[in-house]
């Protein structure tokens, strides 16, 4: 077999792998379409749901008083909330009425970056690491113990 043989394929060949793609974009086509009409299905379920729901609604004007005539029903109701007793955080002494009371404290600290590059040198196999250090706020201590340069760039434990 010479070479530009070897570059041709036959009918046949040609035929085959034709016909194999245009059965996999016909299924992939197919399978495309039957996505889209259960999604579309899907979303039009939805807006009448959501449509039915709004006709069937009831509004309550008086939020300290309860009306037996509404059990069973989808009501609608629109009041400030509040609390009896106020949150409090022991660490900072705050005290607020709320209903829920988050803490999130952020520490402007030191972070340690790492570039490594291996390269072969005198048939060994050999990394080279460089460091880059940079100050970021971040809600988790990032321990400086293990840094390169240490001395430098020290966070508070």
């Amino acid at each position: 077999v010479t070479q530009a043989g070897a570059c041709r394929a036959g009918f046949l060949e040609r035929l085959s792998d034709t016909a194999g793609g245009t059965i996999l974009g016909f299924i992939a086509f197919s399978l495309s379409f039957y996505l889209l009409f259960t999604n579309e299905g899907r979303a039009v379920q939805t807006a009448a749901s959501l449509d039915e729901g709004l006709s069937i609604v009831t509004s309550l004007s008086h939020v300290h008083t309860m009306d037996f005539e509404h059990e069973n029903r989808l009501v609608h109701l629109s009041a400030p909330l509040y609390t009896s007793k106020p949150l409090y955080d022991p660490n900072y002494g705050v005290s607020v009425h709320c209903v829920k009371l988050k803490r999130q404290v952020e520490m402007f600290q030191w972070v340690e970056y790492e570039e490594s590059r291996e390269y072969e040198e005198n048939g060994e196999t050999k990394r080279e690491s460089r460091y880059s250090y940079n100050t970021e706020w971040k809600s988790e201590v990032v321990s400086s113990r293990h840094f390169d340069r240490e001395i430098a760039h020290q966070n508070p434990r």
